[in-house]
């Protein structure tokens, strides 16, 4: 196996409903369910890997969930986990030993940049992919088997745009991470227009590098012009290390980080500095639901950590994909049932795609106080 792909588990965790998606298998074998494999991709390594590990996480709950609720008919599940690394490279190879092995679905991974290399084996072998957070507008619209589970770069940029603008930040200078340049290139060209269209102004734009040490020379470029706050593009390490040497030239000058950023990893990468940074989510974590609250308490005594917005979206991905599993019928495939048998529960909202399989969320505005995230 090459270096950086790492087959991390082969676990069966409980029971599903169903069959292999290959070749149309039926759903039923006289008495005893067939198994079913669920792959999950996620960036398990690399700088993101905070992000891949709340999305397995979140899946595991949601197999498990169904299991004890006796939801799945006593079918045993496999579940196949892949490191996607942080690369194409890696992406592309786990995803290519997952196509072959030929699961139900997968899902993730997290970044636009490992989607992009994972999709295109898995799609040519007809297997759906439940990607819960992939956002760049590309990705949208198209006639795959790829289900996004977030909004747009566009609907987020929107968001962002308005609601900042509206209040009274109405210059903006903005530094964007290459290493997902794909989301981030998406993301700053949906909030710009946007933005700009409300008679903001975007004072100037800079690139940087994850593995740049120092980031001083970038931040002085973009606090020159004084803009009435600095957007980070970023994941949640490389945006809390920019909040702290942003604070070393300005203390003062607000920060708006991209929902990239925002998991409690942010929090613990940038201590003080992140204080008052703020950010929209598409997550209510303030959510007191009956559903909402028993995942969390599942969540911390499972993995001895808080859950993530991501977590959340990935249970929401990965129960939407056992719900139309088990409410199709002898020959109808996955993404016809997931596109026609909904809307489907999720935690905190119906999850309910459209035609090429794109999904809405809520949009909550959050802000750091107090070494946690609130609403406004």
């Amino acid at each position: 196996m090459k270096s950086g792909v790492k087959a991390i588990a082969w676990v069966a965790v409980g029971a599903v409903v169903a069959a292999l998606a290959a070749g149309g298998a039926a759903l039923w074998n006289g008495s005893t369910p067939a198994p079913v494999r669920i792959g999950i991709l996620g960036e398990m390594t690399g700088r993101s890997a905070d992000n891949g590990i709340a999305m397995r996480n979140g899946v595991l709950i949601a197999i498990d969930e169904y299991k004890t609720k006796g939801l799945l008919k006593g079918a045993e599940v496999e579940v196949l986990v892949r490191d996607a690394g942080d690369t194409r490279e890696s992406a592309e190879q786990a995803a290519r030993e997952l196509a072959a092995a030929r699961p139900l679905v997968v899902v993730g991974p997290v970044s636009t940049v490992t989607l992009e290399a994972a999709l295109p084996p898995l799609d040519a072998a007809g297997i759906v992919v439940m990607a819960p957070v992939a956002a760049a507008l590309h990705l949208s619209g198209r006639d795959d088997h790829l289900f996004r589970g977030n909004w747009t770069t566009s609907e987020n940029g929107s968001n962002y745009a308005r609601h900042y603008f509206d209040a009274g930040i109405q210059t903006v200078s903005v530094v964007i991470n290459l290493n997902n340049r794909a989301f981030a290139d998406s993301w700053f060209t949906e909030f710009r227009s946007a933005y700009e269209a409300l008679g903001g102004k975007v004072l100037a734009h800079e690139y940087f590098d994850s593995a740049d040490s120092s980031l001083e020379g970038v931040l002085q470029k973009l606090l020159a012009p004084k803009p009435a706050a600095l957007v980070l593009i970023a994941n949640a390490s490389d945006a809390g290390r920019l909040a702290q040497q942003t604070r070393k030239l300005n203390a003062d000058v607000p920060l708006i980080a991209a929902s990239w950023a925002g998991t409690t990893h942010l929090i613990q990468q940038g201590g003080k500095a992140v204080e008052g940074l703020r950010i929209v989510q598409n997550v209510n974590r303030d959510d007191t639901s009956v559903a909402n609250q028993s995942f969390i308490a599942t969540y911390r005594e499972r993995f001895n950590r808080e859950p993530e917005y991501i977590s959340i979206l990935s249970y929401d991905m990965a129960a939407a994909a056992l719900q139309a599993h088990m409410r199709r019928t002898d020959g109808m495939g996955l993404k016809q049932a997931l596109l026609t048998l909904g809307p489907f529960d999720g935690l905190q909202q119906k999850i309910r795609f459209n035609a090429t399989g794109d999904n809405g969320r809520a949009a909550y505005f959050m802000v750091v106080r107090d070494g946690r995230f609130v609403r406004e």
